[in-house]
């Protein structure tokens, strides 16, 4: 993790996610709670049926607003906040996977590969799972050799979403 000098004690948040989220949404209820509403601007769903998404992140605030965005966009998201947990929700039928590289427990690397190989084991289709970081693309070309269909930095925005739903999910 990357050190911040003036962190305070139980009122921090990283800089670019306090600058996205004061910046790029604004609040469902008009005051100054600490709900992060939708992104300005009107997206509709994308699906005429509802996608499975598994969102794996453990950052809550990231978890929040991608599972707003996937929402919106007419998705049905659940969530798991470590590899274990990922892993233990994974043999489900989703339609799509964001996995964030950076988890607590095990790497999103370690867990990509942990799912391709139960679904060699198990002779499965393999889902498509897509590797979330805020790393930048340094990490693009490891991703993708592990077994990652794709590879997006975070944050993400509702485009890049939509971009990403349109590209993995056009028979949805």
């Amino acid at each position: 993790m990357q050190f911040y000098p003036n962190r305070q004690a139980g009122n921090f948040m990283p800089p670019l996610v306090r600058e996205i989220t004061q910046s790029r949404f604004q609040s469902r209820s008009g005051n100054n709670s600490n709900e992060i509403a939708t992104a300005q601007g009107n997206h509709k769903n994308l699906f005429i049926t509802m996608p499975k998404i598994l969102l794996i992140e453990d950052d809550p605030i990231i978890q929040r607003v991608n599972t707003l965005f996937l929402e919106q966009l007419g998705t049905k998201v659940e969530l798991a906040k470590d590899g274990t947990q990922a892993l233990s929700l994974f043999p489900q039928d989703y339609d799509l996977i964001f996995l964030d590289i950076g988890l607590p427990d095990l790497s999103g690397i370690e867990v990509v590969q942990r799912m391709r190989a139960y679904e060699q084991r198990h002779r499965l289709k393999p889902n498509i799972i897509i590797a979330l970081t805020a790393h930048g693309k340094s990490m693009k070309e490891d991703c993708l050799a592990a077994g990652f269909d794709d590879f997006y930095t975070k944050p993400l925005l509702i485009e890049e979403l939509t971009k990403a739903l349109k590209c993995w999910l056009p028979h949805v």
